[in-house]
């Protein structure tokens, strides 16, 4: 039993991943692994609608901010207006009416003493109750000399303006580790999937040769049905360990907004696994005695 774990651990570390369909570029999947995460983590962050959402409360805050500081500074205001107009309504002032009459009469008390007539003859006159050109220029500089409310104002959006750029930036570094431990969970779940594989193709093996020693009456009956009650679990195992693959997946992929099942990179450039010392065959077999 001791000799079958020792083939079972060589077994799973010289068996590699299995392959998958990736959905970015095919040369990213020849990058290492934490080059692939930064590539993913890249895009979560550029299509999370919850961080999108953040920013545009972040650039109300500016906005808001900035009109606050505005209010305080000079304004200078240049609003300029011409205008044409034709036609309209005559209005007619009787003034010749009024003062030709008098006119008239002081010039002739004046005649009378020998002096000449100094006062005119008026014609009729009328304007225009709209004015043919008309044009209206104003410059205009306005500065608040002393506005506390205005200078309270500016310090509350400073404030705000800060909870939000926090906020969106504890949202940014929450979702980018959200998704640097769900591809990790989602590589180990793989991990793992593949050690039960290479473990059922071990035990496969040991339920044939348990049969073929049975067979020729080497061992007893309860020998091969412990080797195919392992099997049996493991095959267990197996359907647990690829649930769990799917479930990591669709959750990174809810992290990333995409689609559920879609297939997700994988770096096919594993860490070097470190070295294993194995005991010596002779150790083993005074172990068995």
């Amino acid at each position: 039993m001791f000799v079958q774990r020792i083939l079972l651990l060589l077994v799973v570390i010289t068996t590699p991943l299995r392959a998958e369909e990736v959905a970015l570029p095919e040369e990213m999947a020849t990058r290492p692994i934490d080059q692939v995460v930064e590539a993913l983590v890249a895009a979560g962050l550029e299509r999370n609608l919850g961080l999108a959402a953040q920013s545009l409360d972040l650039q109300r805050a500016e906005q808001a901010l900035n009109e606050a500081r505005a209010a305080l500074r000079p304004q200078l205001d240049l609003n300029a207006r011409y205008s044409v107009s034709r036609g309209g309504r005559d209005i007619d002032v009787p003034l010749s009416d009024l003062l030709n009459p008098v006119y008239s009469t002081l010039n002739q008390l004046l005649q009378q003493q020998g002096q000449s007539a100094q006062f005119p003859t008026l014609e009729q006159t009328s304007f225009s109750l709209l004015r043919e050109h008309e044009q209206d220029t104003r410059l205009t500089l306005r500065q608040l000399l002393y506005a506390p409310a205005a200078r309270a104002n500016v310090d509350r959006f400073a404030a705000e303006r800060e909870a939000f750029e926090a906020e969106l930036e504890r949202f940014r570094q929450q979702l980018a580790r959200d998704i640097r431990i769900a591809y990790y969970g989602w590589s180990q779940a793989r991990a793992a999937l593949a050690i039960v594989d290479a473990s059922l193709m071990v035990l496969a093996e040991n339920v044939r040769v348990s049969q073929a020693l049975y067979d020729n009456g080497k061992v007893t009956r309860d020998q091969v049905l412990r080797a195919e009650a392992e099997r049996l679990e493991l095959e267990q195992e197996q359907s647990r360990s690829r649930a769990q693959v799917a479930i990591a997946r669709r959750y990174l992929n809810f992290l990333l907004d995409w689609p559920l099942d879609q297939q997700i990179a994988a770096s096919r450039q594993q860490q070097p696994l470190p070295l294993l010392s194995l005991p010596s065959l002779e150790s083993l077999e005074q172990q068995t005695l």
